[in-house]
């Protein structure tokens, strides 16, 4: 009997601790610390969030440039300009079918027809409205709270209805945390001019950082430019690899703008709940 009952016991000690076990795991926090990435990681991290909205600042600029109309007037040399701000100005380019365009947003203002986000910066360079090409070059353009940028872009633009589709290559200069960083490559970009939403549907191109270069993948990334100050994705994810850094993933979902928390992944596997706070941003 008395062996029975100690059998017993241990078995309930095993089943208890079994029980807290399950519970101290259900009670884990859904924020891991910074631990998960290395430096090196966490600093490229925080420059591919910050990539993102770059790319975001440059198509609602670029879309305002797009969508304009060339000059009417019958002067070889003849400039259409929009008042107020953004300042944009249109001019023929003399001997060619492009024109020279400028968009200043002077001290600060939102884009045309919106009320957020303010931006600062001006962009210049030539637009083919017959073949729907831009090329510009951005000067200090920031919005809200989002880093200041500065660079170029070569695109090919159509528009449908109130969506504007960017397609080309990106070249984007802009500073986090007193550390420069640039994102360059290819990618389409949409931008819904109604909504203010920005959609990065594919960029695939480099990430660096300081002297570090990365390789970087953005697929299907949703930044809203409304109630949105640091332009924070809601959606999509970034894949990293390359140089010091092991291949993860950061994943975005439609709480991250607010709460700031975004998944992890390392070499694919389980994702992590990561606050972007621990990122160098």
């Amino acid at each position: 009997m008395s062996t029975f009952r100690s059998a017993a016991r241990t078995m309930c000690g095993i089943g208890l601790l079994s029980m807290m076990a399950v519970s101290a795991w259900s009670c884990a926090p859904t924020k891991q610390d910074e631990d998960l990435l290395t430096e090196p990681e966490r600093n490229a991290a925080g420059a591919a969030v910050q990539s993102t909205s770059a790319l975001a600042q440059t198509a609602g600029a670029t879309s305002v440039v797009s969508t304009s109309q060339p000059p009417t007037a019958k002067p070889a040399l003849a400039t259409s300009g929009v008042a107020g701000c953004p300042v944009l100005t249109i001019s023929p380019a003399e001997g060619t079918a492009t024109f020279n365009v400028s968009l200043d947003f002077d001290g600060g203002c939102p884009l045309p027809d919106q009320t957020e986000p303010v931006c600062s910066g001006s962009t210049s360079g030539q637009i083919d409205f017959s073949t729907q090409h831009v090329n510009l070059t951005f000067q200090a353009l920031s919005c809200d709270s989002a880093p200041s940028l500065d660079g170029t872009v070569d695109l090919n633009y159509s528009v449908a209805d109130s969506s504007i589709t960017l397609d080309g290559t990106w070249d984007l200069t802009f500073t986090t945390a007193e550390d420069q960083s640039r994102i360059t490559g290819p990618g389409t970009v949409i931008f819904d001019t109604a909504a203010q939403v920005v959609t990065i549907s594919q960029f695939e191109g480099q990430l660096t950082r300081g002297a570090d270069t990365s390789n970087i993948t953005v697929d299907s990334v949703v930044i809203s430019l409304a109630d949105n100050p640091s332009l924070t994705p809601s959606a999509g994810t970034i894949r990293l690899d390359g140089g010091l850094l092991r291949q993860f993933t950061i994943r975005f979902n439609e709480n991250s703008p607010s709460t700031r928390v975004v998944e992890v992944s390392i070499f694919g596997l389980i994702f992590v709940p990561i606050d972007l706070d621990t990122f160098d941003l």
